[in-house]
């Protein structure tokens, strides 16, 4: 609860030499799930879901394959948990690259195949890009908004996390550090699990996701999850 120790270094872009600040946005990747788990336990305080629940019986429509579906159903948990079973995003689903960013549903439609659990769900584990894309499309479909609307009316707004978004805003194209591989600059791709991978921040909104950890799910005193949820 005291002053904040923040150091950045480098660069955001090698040939222009532009130094990196405290609001250069960088893409966080799997950090983005942290707000799956929680937009779900959202639900479940609010009493709209269960994390036993069934996907089959939640979204009849996302097509998955499950041999032990009888017995061993794949249920909420086991999507957040990486114990679907499921395979890693294939290359059809990886390779998506448009302009235009697809809805989570349309996204989950392109290439169903990958959803196919290996072994009963709940019996071991395999991180996978697919299950927490799955429970986004879970959290729209009951708060009857985006996942990203939702992410931020009960996270980014109370947090105070203005600079925190999932596209390709004009904020972000002008505060990027650039992408390379080896040298060479890359252009924004749009993910299809982008509820999974594909959140954009800086250093400035990160600090403030961190206070909202050490605080046990709370901002200036008011609980944004509760801390029992945050501790599951």
């Amino acid at each position: 609860d005291g002053s904040v120790w923040q150091h950045t270094q480098g660069f955001s872009n090698i040939l222009d030499k532009t130094p990196v600040t405290s609001g250069t946005q960088f893409r966080l990747g799997s950090i983005s799930k942290m707000f799956v788990s929680w937009s779900i336990m959202k639900l479940v305080e609010q009493g709209k879901l269960n994390l036993n629940d069934r996907l089959a019986q939640l979204a009849p429509e996302i097509e998955f394959i499950n041999p032990w579906e009888q017995q061993y159903p794949v249920r909420d948990v086991h999507l957040l948990e990486h114990t679907t079973g499921w395979d890693a995003p294939h290359f059809a689903e990886s390779s998506y690259n448009e302009p235009e960013p697809l809805s989570t549903l349309d996204g989950l439609t392109l290439h169903p195949h990958s959803r196919q659990s290996r072994w009963i769900p709940g019996s071991r584990s395999a991180y996978n890009n697919t299950g927490p894309t799955v429970a986004a499309y879970i959290v729209e479909k009951l708060s009857g908004i985006t996942f990203e609307a939702f992410v931020h009316q009960n996270f980014f707004a109370p947090l105070g996390m203005t600079k925190t978004n999932y596209f390709l805003t004009q904020h972000y194209k002008n505060n990027a550090a650039a992408l390379y591989k080896g040298q060479r600059p890359l252009p924004y791709e749009n993910l299809v699990n982008r509820a999974a991978g594909a959140l954009n921040s800086d250093l400035e909104d990160m600090l403030k996701l961190i206070q909202f950890l050490r605080n046990s799910g709370a901002h200036n005193s008011q609980p944004t999850l509760s801390a029992e949820s945050l501790a599951i």
